[in-house]
């Protein structure tokens, strides 16, 4: 409390208050005018108040500020580049304050002043009319129809100028706090996101296998899912959309990779540093799982499998073992094969295992046309499932 009343009398912040409480005086002070003037001061107060509502309203949208913004230059694709598929971000894609309010108030403010200009030479009827109905209202038309004329010419002009006033001097500063904090936010999670992602790649193995994934911890680890439950609960810090341009920009990245060579024990550590990246914004992203699941781009199914590789959902186990029939990619198989396992490792029911089971057979039906003499870690991986579904316990409860 103490701090707060500190900062409330800095010098600084007492010069913003000026204005501002001298309009308050002014509007007290009209007020008593009009109770202590009108026989009857409720309609006059009436007016009153919708005067300074309308000056308060037009006050605010004059106020609001407009915030600059930096324009990405769109990439362009040269010649022969392949287009991206429906539904993958764009290169260039990148997200920016919503705007809107800051649109209606050029729009309203435009109106208004290009209406005013125009009604300018009738401007002294229409208030002429509005001050009779207003000493119409207090009981004498005659006698108070100056008074009427000020009251509403006082009102509308001390909202305008406190609203306009409060709306610069202090609205302006809180959205830019507000935009800072947010920034600062999202910054601190990426910042856990890099380091959490690069331990993950560093505990993975360094060699390359025989499919072209590098090997990688079959399982998230728990210092991956408390990261994951951290960024989940930071993210209701931020505004909706981003988390989801992260997310965009790893998809863009993991397409930028897959293009090229992928050969190499650096460049797939890259590529599992990515989906590492996906898998830790599982939890904060899980409502775009739908989306992602149904895209074309290899990138955003990529992301899927991330997902779910974090938290298996068995209406899309089925979707993961289609992953070996329908993908060209190795390397997003053998993130399937991770996912696959994981689903076998957590699941509980005897339902869910038997689905399973048939789900592995299946996988490992398609997987044959990847296969290669001497086996491959993707492989492994489907062993390793068979294994888990078979140590499941007999007696696991039917789905309820």
């Amino acid at each position: 409390m103490r701090t707060w009343l500190q900062g409330l009398l800095r010098a600084d912040r007492l010069l913003l208050l000026v204005p501002l409480l001298v309009a308050v005086a002014g509007l007290v002070l009209g007020t008593l005018v009009l109770a202590v003037h009108f026989d009857e001061p409720w309609p006059p107060l009436m007016w009153a108040g919708a005067c300074l509502s309308c000056g308060l309203l037009v006050g605010f949208l004059f106020g609001i500020p407009k915030v600059l913004q930096e324009t990405a230059p769109v990439a362009v694709a040269p010649a022969g580049a392949t287009a991206p598929a429906a539904g993958a971000p764009g290169r260039g894609y990148r997200q920016v304050l919503n705007t809107n309010l800051e649109q209606v108030s050029d729009w309203l403010t435009k109106i208004i002043v290009g209406v005013g200009l125009v009604e300018l030479r009738r401007l002294p009827d229409h208030l002429d009319r509005a001050a009779t109905l207003v000493a119409t209202g207090a009981g004498d038309p005659v006698g108070d129809h100056s008074i009427a004329t000020a009251l509403i010419l006082y009102f509308s002009i001390a909202g305008f100028l406190g609203a306009y006033l409060a709306t610069r001097l202090h609205l302006a500063r809180a959205f830019a706090l507000a935009d800072q904090a947010a920034q600062q936010t999202l910054g601190e999670i990426l910042g856990m996101l890099d380091v959490e992602a690069r331990a993950t790649v560093t505990r993975a193995h360094a060699a390359d296998t025989a499919d072209g994934a590098a090997a990688a911890s079959p399982l998230p680890t728990a210092e991956e899912r408390v990261v994951a439950e951290r960024v989940a609960k930071r993210a209701s810090e931020l505004d909706p959309g981003s988390l989801e341009d992260e997310l965009a920009k790893l998809v863009a990245e993991f397409e930028r990779l897959h293009t090229q060579d992928p050969r190499g024990a650096a460049r797939l550590s890259e590529r599992e540093r990515v989906v590492a990246k996906m898998r830790l914004l599982g939890l904060a992203c899980w409502d775009m799982l739908p989306r992602l699941v149904g895209s074309r781009s290899l990138g955003q199914r990529m992301a899927a499998l991330a997902f779910l590789q974090l938290r298996p959902d068995p209406h899309h186990h089925a979707w993961i073992a289609d992953r070996f029939r329908e993908e060209a990619s190795r390397f997003v198989v053998y993130h399937a094969g991770l996912a696959l396992l994981h689903a076998a490792e957590q699941a509980s029911t005897t339902d869910e295992l038997k689905r399973l089971r048939e789900l592995h057979a299946r996988a490992k039906e398609a997987y044959a046309r990847f296969a290669r003499p001497g086996g491959s870690e993707t492989a492994s991986l489907l062993d390793k499932v068979e294994r888990a579904l078979q140590a499941a316990p007999t007696d696991a409860p039917a789905a309820g």
